[in-house]
């Protein structure tokens, strides 16, 4: 019966004979007769009077409820839960609007030392944070956000964004550290989003080593649409301790199979867009 209603919604506008549905699905006769008898009693599907078939009022009006109330956010939310509760960290899901990262929802304590943000908010993008937003863009729409910054970045952060962007590719997440450089202010948790300056509070990590220990300020995957961009992006922050090589990439990988999970639900299929070589 699936089969049969995915066949109808994949030719939408289409009439089809019972002998097209039959061929096209490779049914037994009798089978064919019985799942179509049955979605046309439903009104799932409608018999004309030329003995085709086409979408019923029932298909079409669950199409309609579905196109309204279909929202990544439904699976994106429990996912930042369970990421929140199980390493202890600040969960975020972020989309990008032209520059501006917009919080689409959260999960974790505010109390989290962390550059926690607040559903709703937007915060203007700077070129260093945003690598996760470009894993599977073309190198002329990379080309095009960077061209419409406003500052324009610098050379050292358009290197740190292409190194994140690369690190991503490779990794299926990218993450940064503190920086001991540049003093923190917890009372300013958007710093890394915002200001005219080079240096930032938090900066972007270009390797990752097993042996090394980091002073971990955020990891972020991204989430893929149903054409292969980034839809969003997911972003766990408020790490209170060091963690080892070893633990960013267990948590890197716990991020990215959630983003996963994610993009399978958005594409409709148990597999996600791979990322470029």
């Amino acid at each position: 019966m699936v089969a049969v209603l995915n066949f109808f919604a994949e030719n939408p506008g289409q009439a089809f004979s019972f002998t097209d549905v039959l061929k096209a699905l490779g049914l037994g006769r009798a089978t064919c007769h019985a799942l179509l008898g049955g979605l046309v009693d439903a009104e799932y599907l409608y018999r004309n009077i030329d003995k085709t078939y086409v979408i019923g009022p029932a298909f079409a009006a669950v199409g309609n409820i579905a196109h309204k109330q279909f929202s990544p956010m439904q699976v994106a939310q429990p996912e930042l839960r369970a990421l929140s509760d199980e390493v202890r960290a600040v969960a975020t899901a972020a989309r990008l609007d032209h520059n501006d990262a917009v919080i689409e929802s959260r999960a974790g304590s505010g109390q989290l030392h962390s550059w926690s943000v607040t559903t709703g908010e937007r915060y203007p993008l700077r070129a260093p944070f945003a690598g996760a937003y470009f894993a599977t863009a073309k190198p002329y729409e990379i080309d095009r956000w960077l061209d419409h910054l406003s500052p324009s970045p610098s050379d050292a952060e358009k290197q740190a964004f292409f190194a994140s962007i690369e690190f991503t590719r490779k990794h299926g997440f990218t993450f940064g550290e503190y920086n001991s450089e540049v003093d923190y202010d917890p009372a300013s948790p958007a710093l890394p989003f915002t200001g005219k300056k080079t240096a930032y509070p938090v900066k972007v990590s270009e390797h990752l080593e097993a042996g090394l220990n980091y002073q971990l300020a955020f990891i972020i995957s991204p989430v893929f649409g149903a054409q292969g961009g980034v839809e969003f992006v997911l972003v766990l922050s408020g790490f209170r301790k060091p963690a080892s090589g070893e633990t960013v990439a267990v948590l890197g990988e716990q991020l990215r199979a959630a983003a996963a999970r994610i993009s399978a639900f958005i594409n409709g299929r148990n597999e996600t867009y791979p990322l470029p070589e």
